[in-house]
Formats: C-alpha cells, structure tokens, sequence
C-alpha cells in the first residue's frame, strides 16, 4: 500500500510540473538518474541535473545542443520512431549506451522531440518506462501548447532561427551544424534588417497575418538574390550577405532601402558582423534601429542602427541613473538663463555645434544674421566660461545635447515638465535629415 500511495504521488508530482526543468527535476527524482529533454534539431529544451560526473552531458548543457558529430541521424531517429509505435522508452547503444532509455516526445502526432534517461544498467531503467512514458506524454503536451511544436517541418526551421537570433544558441560549431541540416547557406559577413512595420494584414486574423508575412517574404527573396527571409512571430526577419564594410550608400542597401519604401514597410538594420556567434547582438542593434527610429519619428524606411548607437547607449544608462546627471553645467547655466530672460540661447549653442562652430551656418539654420549669432556666442561664452575650441568641451556639450533628446521622447512624458527640464522640445532636425 505505500509503495502504491508513493507511485500515485510520483505519477501527481509529474502531472503537475509546470515547466520542462521541473519535469525533468521530478523524473530525476524519481529515477535516481539523469534527465535531458531534447527536440528533433537535437536542441536542450531541459535537464537535470545540470552537471553530472560525464564529459559529454556536461558539454551538451554548456552549449545548449548535441553537437551532430556525436550523433548518428538516421539511427537516432530510428529510435524515436520505435519507441513511438511500440508505446515505451528503447535503450539507444549509440547515443550513450544501453543505459541511456529514450522515449519519444509526440506534438501534434509528430516525433519533436526525444526524453533521455540515464540509468545504471538495463534492468534498472525498465523498470521505470512507465513513469518515462507518462512523462514524455506530460513533455509532449507542454511542448505542443506552450512552445508551439508540431507544426510543419518548416517551423522547426523557424524555430531554430528564433534561437539563433535571440541568443538561445551560441556554439559557433553547432550553429554552423545546424545550418548545414537546414541547407541554409548565410555567408559572412552578414547585416540583420528587422522588419516590423507597415505590413498589410488583420492583426485580429491569424491566417491573414500567415499569409501577408509569407508572399512579402517571397517577394522579397524573389527581387534580392544575397538576402534569406525568416518570418518571426508577426514581423520579418533578413540575412543580408553584404561585401566587407558596406556604407549607407552601398547600391544592395539602397536597393533593399528603396524596395522597403515601394512596399511601404519600415525596417531598422545592424552593423555589420562576422562570425555566427555574434547574431544575438546584431539582431538586438537591428531591433533597437526600428524601436529607437520609430520612437524619434525618423521618416525614413529604412533605420541604420549607427544613427541611434548612442540613444541605445542611453537607455542603458536610464534604466539604473537620472541622465540629467550627465549634462554639462552649461546646459543648465544657458535654460535658467532663457527662462528667465526670454531667450533662445541653449538653442543656439545646439544649432551651433551642429554646424561645427560655423558661425555663418549656423546663422542660415535660425534665420538670423550673422552678427546676431556672433553676438549670442559671445553671450554663451560669457555666460559659461566655455572654450568651444576644447575637444572635450565639444564632446560633453553634444551628449548633453542627446541626453535632451533622448528625454524629450522617452523619460518625459509631461510637456510641462518638459518645459521645465529643458526647452528643446524637438529631435535635433539636422541629425534627422542626416538619417534620411
């Protein structure tokens, strides 16, 4: 009777798990053996313990995924499919042994994945196949409900890509492993362009947004010959093979960039990069493009992330201090002084540096006369004390100058505490029109 009430409360504590570590937790448990969760590109999904006293196991939870050389496809698979018709674990001999009791995951009546369990010796693993059984099943439903396995060959492909974009793989080798399995040929150097807005579809109907996503992405691989298209949740996302360091003028990127504006569509793009390990990082500057040129209402198809690096410096800096912090003193020498005496100086200084201390320039920008401008230059100065010829001086003044646009969009939502903070209400117009 205990021991029935103790295989009934095994049998709950699996039913039960809320996520794929603490399945594989609780069946480590109750086996006394290691547990690892893989799906079919052979990614970790879970495993516990995390380390174990064995150099292949500790590898495969240091990268994320088994490496393909250790593995032998076609009989691997072989596996999966015995252990899915005859409804139980089969001890695999190559893949680690004949201890090593590997149970089928179903999604969708598909094999997606593979629940390994490391046992001591045959006899022992049997005697749990049940419990392995029940909790492939467990895994299997976790799997189809929430991570959306499944699907068509093509999602596992999809899916790959989001892991490789998001950071979830980052061996370089297995990547390269797992481009060669897809047959998908990325030659470096690469720039990731994400496109999310603009698109043509019913954001309330799924099949629409399918199908929208699908043609523009043909589209787009039908018109360009040195990109790759991945559709992502409800956005795109592109693999640019490019030629050593592009510029913005480059003829592919002003191609794509005319192409966006034809489909009416809106994309941020990153660097440059040059090794797979790096995707993760390239694909945050592409995305940061879009978000940071979106949100400084930029009218241009295309954002570069170069145009934006320092507002992605910034709202680093924003999440843990006050960026006002960083301005320079001038900043709030010249706004008191143009509250309280009704002037545009701060102004002045902003168009002034951003025509490089062309006085003359700078004039044209505020419609003013030359001798006007001399005069509120001399008036900053004596104001100030500043040495505008001081490189760091130069430097310091255009961050402080940033930091104001930056609040302006982001931290200040209050125009009278706008107002108050800083009287530049308006994202620096020259560096716009650089953009564009």
């Amino acid at each position: 009777m205990e021991k029935e009430n103790q295989r009934i409360a095994e049998l709950n504590e699996l039913i039960k798990a809320k996520d794929l570590d603490r399945l594989t937790e609780v069946l480590s448990n109750i086996t006394g053996n290691p547990v690892m969760l893989t799906d079919m590109t052979h990614k970790l999904l879970a495993c516990y313990p995390r380390e174990i006293d064995d150099e292949i196991w500790n590898e495969i939870v240091s990268s994320g995924a088994i490496h393909l050389s250790q593995l032998e496809i076609e009989e691997s698979i072989s596996v999966y499919q015995r252990s899915m018709e005859e409804e139980r674990p089969i001890a695999d001999s190559k893949n680690g042994g004949p201890s090593c009791r590997c149970a089928a995951v179903i999604c969708g009546g598909r094999i997606s994945g593979c629940l390994n369990v490391l046992c001591k010796n045959v006899e022992h693993g049997q005697k749990y196949d049940d419990i392995i059984m029940l909790a492939a099943s467990v895994a299997g439903l976790y799997m189809e409900k929430i991570l959306d396995y499944g699907k068509p060959d093509e999602k596992v492909q999809d899916r790959f890509i989001a892991d490789l974009l998001e950071g979830r793989i980052k061996d370089e080798d297995i990547i390269e492993e797992r481009l060669k399995y897809f047959n998908l040929e990325l030659k470096l150097p690469l720039m990731i362009v994400v496109i999310r807005d603009g698109f043509d579809y019913d954001p309330t109907d799924i099949r629409d947004v399918e199908r929208v996503l699908r043609e523009t992405a043909e589209r787009f691989e039908s018109t360009f010959t040195n990109i790759r298209v991945f559709i992502m949740g409800r956005e795109l996302r592109v693999f640019m093979e490019v030629d050593g360091k592009p510029k913005v003028d480059d003829p592919k990127i002003v191609k794509f960039t005319r192409y966006l504006k034809k489909e009416g569509l809106r994309a941020g793009i990153s660097r440059p990069f040059f090794h797979m390990s790096d995707v993760a990082a390239y694909h945050l500057q592409a995305v940061k493009a879009c978000e940071l040129g979106e949100r400084f209402e930029v009218n241009a198809p295309l954002y570069n992330y170069d145009n934006f690096a320092v507002y992605h410096l910034l709202e680093y800096g924003a999440a843990s201090h006050d960026l006002m912090t960083f301005c320079h003193t001038a900043v709030f020498i010249l706004a008191e002084y143009d509250r309280s005496h009704n002037t545009d100086l701060l102004e002045t200084l902003r168009v002034y540096l951003n025509c490089h201390c062309n006085a003359q320039e700078a004039a044209s920008h505020l419609y003013i006369h030359r001798n006007t401008m001399n005069y509120r230059i001399s008036k900053i100065t004596d104001l100030t004390n500043l040495d505008l010829t001081n490189t760091e001086s130069f430097f310091h003044l255009m961050l402080s100058f940033r930091i104001l646009a930056y609040y302006s969009l982001t931290v200040m939502k209050d125009y009278q505490e706008q107002k108050f903070r800083h009287p530049i209400q308006k994202f620096d117009e020259d560096k716009m029109e650089e953009m564009q």
